[in-house]
């Protein structure tokens, strides 16, 4: 395949547009080799090998056995579902803090209690317990410490005796070494 064509559209620091994505996709199936393709798209080499790496997809042959190859629309579709994602507003805002302080404070509710009124009032966030036990660690929610928490104040530290085997031997039982001589 004649690689001479295609236009150097990628300068340092830019993305794989979706044209780069099909025209890679393209030329690594006709097994170019990947330093001759990373001096069409005038990256280095790693860019070219991050971005098959990113595109990666298993298939499967008439046979069924499985190939592995690079997919553009893989590749596409991740990085639309990464920019959905980024755009997604965050769950820690002052409403759902404020939120959560009144329900450990006033109502003396535990952060598992918290997270099923969530779901079961359609809450707008719905955050998790672990999520809200972190949030307390870290001191995000107003007003709230591990001391509000009653459950976390009963729990006990693991100890180490319940780490050690017990290897003594009682007073009223002979060892071998004795009952043997």
């Amino acid at each position: 395949m004649n690689t001479e064509h295609h236009s150097k559209t990628i300068r340092k620091g830019k993305h794989f547009n979706k044209n780069d994505k099909l025209f890679l996709e393209s030329i690594y199936n006709n097994r170019v080799d990947i330093p001759k393709i990373a001096a069409v798209f005038d990256v280095h080499v790693s860019t070219i090998y991050r971005e098959l790496k990113h595109g990666k997809a298993t298939h499967f042959r008439s046979d069924l056995t499985e190939y592995t190859t690079y997919s553009a629309e893989r590749s596409i579709t991740l990085k639309n579902c990464k920019l959905a994602a980024k755009d997604m507003p965050s769950k820690q805002n002052d409403a759902v803090l404020i939120y959560i302080a009144d329900k450990i404070i006033n109502e003396y509710k535990s952060p598992d209690v918290i997270h099923s009124d969530m779901v079961k009032e359609n809450y707008k966030y719905t955050v998790t317990a672990k999520t809200i036990y972190n949030w307390v660690d870290q001191g995000i929610v107003p007003g709230v410490t591990n001391s509000n928490l009653w459950e976390k104040t009963k729990r006990k530290a693991k100890s180490e005796y319940n780490k050690i085997a017990k290897t003594s031997v009682s007073p009223d039982k002979r060892t071998i070494s004795e009952e043997f001589p």
